[in-house]
C-alpha cells in the first residue's frame, strides 16, 4: 500500500508539472526567438514521439517485467530534461530535449500503469 501511495503521489507532481509548464512553454519557447510554426511543430514531434515510444516502452516492460526500474528510468531523465529545457540558450535545443523528455514520460506512463 505504501508503494501505491508513492506512486501515486509522484504520478499526481508529474502530471501537474506538465499541466503548468504546458501552456506556459509555448511563451518560453517564443521569448528563445521560435515562430506559431516552430512552436506547433515542436508539440507535434513531441507528442508523436510520446505515442511511439509508449509503445516500445511497453513491449519492453513486458519482457523486463520490472517496473521499478522503468519508473526510476523515466523520472531521472525527466529531471535532467527539465534542468536542460530551463538552460536551452534557443528553440533549436529544445527539440532533442522534448523528444527525449517524451521517451521518459512515456516510460514513466507505461510502467506506472502496468
Amino acid at each position: 500500500m505504501k508503494n501505491l501511495i508513492l506512486m501515486t503521489a509522484i504520478s499526481f507532481a508529474l502530471f501537474m508539472a506538465r499541466g503548468i509548464t504546458g501552456p506556459i512553454n509555448s511563451l518560453y519557447v517564443e521569448s528563445l526567438g521560435a515562430n506559431y510554426t516552430i512552436i506547433g511543430i515542436l508539440g507535434t514531434v513531441t507528442s508523436l514521439t510520446a505515442i511511439l515510444s509508449s509503445y516500445l516502452w511497453g513491449w519492453i516492460a513486458d519482457r523486463l517485467e520490472r517496473r521499478k526500474i522503468l519508473l526510476l528510468i523515466g523520472l531521472l531523465i525527466l529531471a535532467i530534461c527539465f534542468a536542460l529545457l530551463s538552460l536551452a540558450p534557443s528553440f533549436h535545443y529544445l527539440f532533442p530535449i522534448n523528444i527525449l523528455s517524451a521517451i521518459a514520460q512515456a516510460a514513466y506512463s507505461v510502467a506506472s500503469l502496468a
